[in-house]
């Protein structure tokens, strides 16, 4: 009879950690629940969040490593797929606003992943620009010619918090092939 306690100790033991282990990694992954150091008690709570992951995956063994293996992946593949549908959202948007067929829309925002001069733009804010000059009425032609010199805009002015105009035309400068003193 004592044996077969234990066993079910051991059962529950695993499922109240494998619960616990997922609750928390779906709380961090979704982005309700951050790591934050921007105080002592938040940064304490951070830390402890992390060191009971560790020692739930430590606690479960084998099974816990495999499980945060297969949780980090089945994350990864959910983050891609939903950056992938915000995609081909804007695109679509676009396609209407700028009169012209969602394959030649598709080719520009191709083309525009090639372009070495926007390669610091991620995709989504790449089909961001290619959306807000659709809105603007441009067409797709004119797309084409005005996102590059506008993504280097976007590349130049947003990493500046402080919204300086001399750094940033230095680095325009720089982009464009000119002679730049401070880019920076």
């Amino acid at each position: 009879m004592s044996g077969y306690r234990r066993i079910i100790r051991q059962l529950m033991s695993s499922v109240i950690g494998i619960g616990a282990f997922l609750a928390s990694l779906a709380l961090l992954l979704s982005g309700r629940e951050r790591l934050r150091f921007k105080s002592f008690t938040s940064a304490l709570l951070s830390v402890v969040e992390i060191a009971g992951l560790v020692v739930t995956v430590a606690s479960l063994g084998w099974m816990g490593l495999v499980l945060l293996a297969v949780v980090n992946v089945i994350a990864a593949i959910a983050w891609s797929f939903a950056l992938a549908v915000r995609v081909e959202k804007k695109l679509t948007y676009a396609s209407l606003k700028a009169k012209g067929s969602r394959a030649e829309l598709e080719e520009v925002a191709s083309w525009l992943r090639r372009q070495s001069d926007l390669k610091g733009l991620r995709p989504l804010m790449q089909t961001e620009l290619i959306k807000l000059l659709a809105e603007r009425g441009r067409s797709i032609h004119e797309i084409k010619e005005m996102v590059i010199p506008i993504g280097m805009l976007q590349l130049t002015h947003e990493p500046d918090p402080n919204g300086s105009w001399t750094s940033s035309t230095d680095c325009y400068a720089a982009l464009m092939n000119r002679q730049a003193t401070l880019c920076g």
